[in-house]
This record gives structure tokens, C-alpha cells and sequence, in this order.
């Protein structure tokens, strides 16, 4: 199966990083005026985090494929399927660098460059 983001074909070396760092429940815990605690637990409608990363030897992405992917930086919801069928509303995380990858040669980047430690940071919508 295919391992796109929006269409962009993305690589099969990319790995889903933080996928069982994640918990559907949110929590928060306080104490009443007679010393007891008020827990209240709730479940989580959206905003899973699925950050895709590739190892500097693997998931190398091409010029054109990063220029595809920055693109899509203006997309409000995006579909993303990863390579055993599931498929994701995602948009980007833009509390931080939403796209991160390096040159593979330290040069000024052309049209037939590649890039390494690829990092790709969405939320599930």
C-alpha cells in the first residue's frame, strides 16, 4: 500500500515516532474544600500527534518531494495513509518546525538534491 500525505508519496523508511507515547484520556485532579480529591477524566476527540521520522541512512527525500510536502504547509486537513492501510485527518503541528530534513551533501541545494533525517510532524484532526 502507499505511504502518501495528501498524494505526496512519502518514503517507506519513515517511522512513526511517538505512536505509543500517545493516550486517548486526559486528566487533571484537584482537592475539594474537605481534603478529597476531584478527579475528572475525559476522552480525547482529536489532536493525536503522529510525527514521521526517517533515519539519516534511510527515507531519503528528493528536492521535489520536500518542495510538494512545503506546499502543503497552507493545507487545512490532509489525508495520510501509511503503508498497512490506516488513514489519518491530519493537519501540520506548527507549535514547532512542521517539516525538518537536511542535505545530503552540504551544498547549495538544486533541483536534483536529497535530503536526510527527514522529520514530519502532524495532529490528527
Amino acid at each position: 500500500m502507499a505511504f502518501t500525505l495528501n498524494g505526496v508519496s512519502l518514503p517507506y523508511g519513515l517511522l512513526w515516532v511517538d505512536e505509543h507515547t500517545w493516550t486517548p484520556y486526559a486528566q487533571t485532579s484537584d482537592y475539594g474544600l474537605t481534603g478529597s480529591p476531584i478527579i475528572q477524566i475525559g476522552m480525547k476527540q482529536a489532536g493525536r500527534p503522529i510525527t514521521l521520522q526517517g533515519a539519516e541512512d534511510r527515507a531519503w527525500l528528493s528536492q521535489a518531494t520536500l518542495d510538494a510536502l512545503k506546499a502543503l504547509l497552507g493545507t487545512s486537513i490532509m489525508t495520510l495513509v501509511l503503508p498497512d492501510g490506516r488513514t489519518f485527518s491530519v493537519l501540520w503541528d506548527h507549535s514547532g518546525p512542521p517539516i525538518s530534513a537536511t542535505p545530503v551533501k552540504e551544498r547549495w541545494p538544486g533541483a536534483g538534491e536529497k535530503y536526510r533525517s527527514v522529520t514530519l510532524k502532524l495532529l490528527t484532526v
